[in-house]
């Protein structure tokens, strides 16, 4: 859990019988203004933005206890004002929105220790807030928060840069939040001024999104999206 006024992350074991989370130690470190927190597929590492440090900090994770340790110091620089993260399915890589850059940055992780290493960025919209990626790990998704539209990427599955697929597609209004679905057939985008959620059904082969009808209302100002296996 990322904690953006005290500057830390939080971990927490899950009990497997009632779902209660008990704290895993104290909080660690991070940069400054923590924003996001991305898994690895492994479960061994942690990665966290740091919106106002723009940085990414690297941690390992003790899989008995859940405790985390970070990896190297500093955290590693990007772009400008980072938010929503995600690791690639097949580990290899991390996708930084960057809202302040107007950008999405990539890190490779070093398979034997989870450190980063920036790689390069690609353009987004206005305001990119969150990013997410293919199940198929081909392509990658912005939100563009004050552009109202989301960005769409194929990856190079050599080098993990990407490349924009044709124009951002149309969202509602502030679309800060976004999910694949496991089979990879849609993509959800909570739109936080205009309280909607936009749908869109997935090409699988070129990644281009096709909005399905109109917008779902949903309460006031929707910040994040949930999808059941």
């Amino acid at each position: 859990m990322a904690n953006f006024s005290a500057n830390t992350v939080s971990a927490y074991t899950i009990n497997g019988s009632t779902g209660q989370i008990v704290a895993a130690g104290s909080p660690v470190p991070t940069g400054t203004h923590p924003y996001d927190v991305a898994a690895h597929p492994s479960g061994n590492y942690v990665y966290v933005t740091n919106e106002s440090g723009n940085s990414v900090s690297a941690f390992s994770v003790n899989t008995s206890s859940g405790q985390l340790t970070q990896i190297g110091t500093p955290a590693v620089g990007t772009v400008a004002g980072p938010h929503g993260l995600v690791v690639d399915p097949s580990g290899h890589f991390v996708y930084v929105a960057e809202a302040g850059g107007d950008t999405v940055t990539v890190f490779s992780i070093n398979a034997g220790t989870g450190a980063l290493a920036r790689l390069g960025f690609t353009r987004a919209g206005s305001l990119p807030n969150a990013v997410a990626v293919h199940p198929n790990g081909q392509f990658v998704y912005a939100a563009n928060q004050s552009s109202n539209n989301v960005s769409v990427f194929s990856i190079n599955s050599s080098t993990g840069l990407l490349t924009a697929v044709g124009s951002p597609v149309a969202a509602g209004s502030g679309p800060t939040a976004l999910k694949v679905n496991a089979a990879g057939t849609y993509l959800y985008v909570a739109n936080l001024v205009s309280n909607t959620t936009s749908t869109y059904s997935i090409n699988s082969g070129t990644g281009v999104l096709t909005p399905l009808g109109a917008a779902t209302a949903t309460g006031s100002g929707p910040k994040g999206i949930a999808i059941t296996p």
